[in-house]
């Protein structure tokens, strides 16, 4: 059977939220769906991993512009001023999208002319993905699965013009969801979310978390970047190190209900600052571990996190590598004697709820190698608990961080540097099983699955 799959970005675009797409496309095949791609022409406004090639391209793709083509055009003064009321710029953006939803949707249609297309499928953020696929299913009758890889109105770092536009944009939120027959989440706290505070129905949500794929694995043993005279800690990704101090205006704001964010930030726990000053701590107390142990960071780097890394008082002891192909980041993981993972605190009024889990982390869990997760608690530090693939401790406890780095070195040291093999331990999140899951989901959704074949895939749903 065939399915349209409609996704923002799609290779040879590289982001973090293309490899599940990616691997989606790759996998479903073989478990009888054929999947037709829509995504976005634009460019995307993140930054984006290297990849190895440019001609990487599947067949059944169509590209489409989604930005409106104003964009960017010098408002008139009365415009602008209405974008500024509390539902201005969220009407404005709804009639936005409802406008570039119907564009699209016609031209999608006519592509898919004599296909037999029989489920849609649309991956967001952006949330437009999602509004085109409602689109479209209420104009063919197909059924919509919904995959949501971060949450819509809580995702962390949106921000409304106030309150009431929040409450807005949540009751748009659950009408187009609601009339999904199965939407996504990626991890547990994510699906509650979606059913507490959205209001779906808990039969409609089901769980289906990132993973890792096999394939960029293939080519890694375990050792290639392992260097038996260095004690490797491995961070690959993006950091998010913020040095500005906030304005006085903002806090003016939020007293006012204006700028409101649902998700309350600390992006600074995602920062190099903290576990470098516990390295300091260590590297002064320990000056025989200071031409042993190498500390590499793999991505791309902010102006600010540059700055963070030039305060570490042992820069001999820092390896940074920039942006590389994919491939390569997972050879590090393999080879390093410890993956650092690291991800922004959040909290929903005054409760922390971590909503998002980094996808390195499955990376990480593959490679075999032992993490260090200075992390809010969540479904991220259960995981690395439950797996016993290492150890979670508070963002900010240096001296915790500390700790298990010197007990991770003193181990490597009386093995002389040998790396002892490990079994990986994340084989329930290969991306070819979560696929599996994905194709039991969309038979389901057409009415030809066995409900029981879709049940959530993660260990602390079980």
């Amino acid at each position: 059977m065939k399915m349209l799959y409609i996704t923002h970005g799609f290779p040879p675009v590289r982001h973090s939220g293309t490899f599940r797409a990616e691997s989606f496309v790759r996998y479903l095949p073989e478990f009888g769906i054929e999947p037709l791609v829509f995504c976005a022409a634009d460019d995307c406004d993140v930054l984006t991993y290297e990849h190895g090639t440019d001609t990487d391209e599947y067949p059944g793709v169509l590209r489409l512009p989604w930005k409106p083509r104003n964009l960017g055009v010098r408002l008139p003064a009365w415009h602008r001023m209405f974008l500024r009321l509390p539902l201005g710029a969220t009407l404005a953006n709804r009639y936005a999208r409802h406008v570039v939803a119907a564009v699209l949707s016609e031209r999608v249609q006519k592509w898919l002319c004599g296909q037999r297309v029989r489920a849609i499928l649309a991956s967001g953020p952006p949330p437009e993905a999602v509004v085109i696929g409602e689109r479209l299913s209420c104009l063919t009758g197909l059924p919509l699965v919904a995959d949501l890889r971060d949450p819509w109105t809580y995702y962390p770092y949106a921000k409304y013009r106030h309150w009431v536009d929040f409450a807005f944009e949540r009751s748009f939120e659950r009408k187009v969801l609601s009339r999904c027959r199965i939407v996504i989440a990626n991890n547990p706290t994510a699906k509650t979310l979606l059913t507490d505070e959205v209001g779906l129905s808990t039969d409609k949500v089901v769980v289906l978390p990132n993973g890792y794929d096999e394939l960029d694995f293939s080519a890694c043993d375990g050792t290639e970047s392992h260097s038996p005279d260095r004690f490797r800690i491995v961070y690959t990704g993006l950091l998010h190190t913020s040095l500005e101090k906030r304005a006085r205006l903002g806090a003016v704001k939020r007293a006012l209900a204006l700028d409101y964010q649902p998700v309350r930030v600390d992006a600074n726990a995602r920062s190099p600052l903290h576990f470098l000053r516990a390295m300091e701590s260590l590297l002064d107390r320990r000056p025989d571990m200071r031409g042993s142990v190498a500390i590499v960071f793999v991505g791309p780097l902010s102006a600010d996190d540059r700055r963070a890394l030039t305060t570490f008082r042992y820069p001999e002891c820092l390896s940074i590598l920039g942006p590389v192909p994919h491939q390569r980041a997972i050879r590090e993981c393999c080879g390093a004697d410890l993956c650092l993972l690291l991800q922004a605190g959040m909290w929903i009024g005054r409760e922390p709820k971590s909503l998002c889990v980094p996808g390195k982390l499955f990376d990480y869990l593959r490679s075999g190698t032992d993490i260090i997760a200075p992390l809010q608690e969540g479904d991220a530090t259960d995981l690395i608990r439950r797996l016993n693939a290492g150890r979670a401790m508070d963002p900010y406890d240096t001296r915790a961080m500390a700790s298990y780095v010197e007990e991770r070195f003193d181990r490597w040291k009386a093995q002389r540097g040998e790396r002892p093999a490990r079994e990986a331990v994340a084989s329930l999140f290969d991306r070819r099983k979560i696929s599996r899951q994905l194709a039991n989901i969309i038979l389901n959704a057409i009415g030809e699955g066995d409900p029981r074949d879709i049940c959530d895939t993660w260990p602390s749903a079980a």
